[in-house]
């Protein structure tokens, strides 16, 4: 993705900043009055256009495990190259979004050179009204309040699993799955942050086991997740080594009684979870529930 912030301030190494890396907000001021640039007609961009290196395209792409039948989406897309180079080494679909002109047009001739025009569109559009939905994977590099606006789209449009990269800037505070860092000899440290969107299990969720009545609260927040469950309606166990990602979920608890630890291994599919209940690795049973619409919501 060729883009939009001139991020290596001279002799400055950043390895981690939560929201503003490379010298916080007077550097990221400086970037805005520096590099942020009028379009072809004149109107400011929200994001400059610079160049992303190829090593970066690189280790950018690398977590998006990419293959056949994918459909990237780079929001903000600047030349086209992260689209052109995962249409070309992968065999996705791409579609690049840009508001400035001379970018698409650049974008369009770029396919073309390098024979992917066939599997590539590249729409002018402004970003935050674009429809992605189809996107099973996301690249964007945006300034941090772009990403942070990004947050209610990415999870109102996109399916659980989408796998979302970022170059340099986190989103808000939805922590990254993945991070690296990579020095690239022209202009120092990068930042490389992978999410995978999580499916909203939130709420109260009912089902029986083992003859038994089982009702399961979880409480989230992005990927994170904790909870209880109770048996026949008495307070029975805190959940523990709890995941989320995409719509897999797994998480552990303690039965008292028989003095044992389960664990859960399924998948949220809208407002039903299913999945198997393992002792070590012996599989005791399947459980199946059902979440009362009423008592999930907003995860992020």
């Amino acid at each position: 993705m060729v883009r939009k912030i001139f991020y290596a301030l001279c002799g400055i190494l950043i390895f981690y900043t939560p929201v503003q890396p490379f010298g916080g907000q007077e550097a990221h001021d400086v970037w805005q009055d520096q590099y942020v640039v009028p379009d072809a007609k004149g109107a400011f961009l929200d994001a400059p256009y610079i160049a992303t290196e190829y090593r970066v395209v690189d280790a950018m792409l690398k977590p998006l495990e990419l293959k056949s039948g994918d459909v990237l989406y780079d929001l903000g897309c600047g030349d086209g190259r992260i689209v052109i180079e995962a249409v070309k080494r992968f065999g996705v679909r791409g579609v690049g979004i840009d508001i400035d002109p001379r970018r698409i047009a650049e974008s369009k001739a770029n396919a073309i050179a390098a024979k992917v025009n066939d599997r590539t569109i590249f729409l002018q559009q402004d970003l935050f009204e674009s429809d992605i939905r189809e996107a099973t994977a996301v690249a964007i590099f945006l300034f941090p309040e772009m990403n942070l606006k990004l947050i209610p789209k990415f999870f109102q449009e996109l399916k659980p699993g989408t796998r979302i990269v970022s170059h340099n800037f986190g989103i808000g505070d939805w922590k990254p799955d993945r991070e690296i860092s990579l020095r690239v000899s022209i202009d120092g440290f990068h930042r490389v942050l992978f999410w995978v969107l999580p499916a909203n299990a939130s709420g109260t969720w009912q089902g029986r086991f083992q003859q038994k009545d089982w009702t399961l609260q979880i409480t989230q927040k992005f990927q994170n997740i904790s909870g209880r469950i109770s048996r026949n309606g008495k307070d029975f166990s805190p959940i523990s080594e709890t995941t989320i990602l995409g719509d897999k979920i797994y998480f552990s608890f303690y039965q008292e009684d028989q003095k044992q630890y389960l664990t859960f291994e399924g998948k949220v599919d809208g407002h039903t979870l299913v999945g198997a209940i393992r002792e070590d690795r012996a599989v005791k049973g399947t459980w199946k529930a059902i979440r009362n619409p009423a008592t999930a919501y907003k995860i992020y």
